[in-house]
């Protein structure tokens, strides 16, 4: 929250587990709620787009996939925005642990 940017989600491009990827395909409207449940599985982070080419050689040297998710965006320290597909905005009614 110190870094006064907002966060955009593409909900498609969320990692899943094997098992949630399971789940959503027998169930497709219960892929926005996985987004706030379980426990984390990847770390998160942020890194300016010129380093994608890096990212990528170090992801594939360490044999750690990593993926693009989302982007910071100017807005509201802290405020998070999940949009579909089409790069509409999702309705969203519940949230994850807030560890600030």
């Amino acid at each position: 929250q110190t870094s006064g940017s907002a966060a955009t989600i593409e909900l498609a491009r969320a990692p899943l587990s094997t098992s949630s990827g399971r789940v959503i395909k027998k169930d497709h409207a219960l892929h926005l709620s996985l987004l706030g449940r379980g426990d984390d599985y990847e770390i998160l982070f942020a890194a300016p787009a010129n380093a994608a080419d890096a990212i990528a050689e170090a992801s594939g040297a360490s044999e750690t996939p990593v993926t693009r998710s989302g982007t910071l965006v100017e807005g509201a320290a802290g405020d998070v925005t999940v949009v579909d597909a089409q790069g509409n905005a999702m309705d969203i009614t519940m949230s994850g642990f807030k560890h600030f």
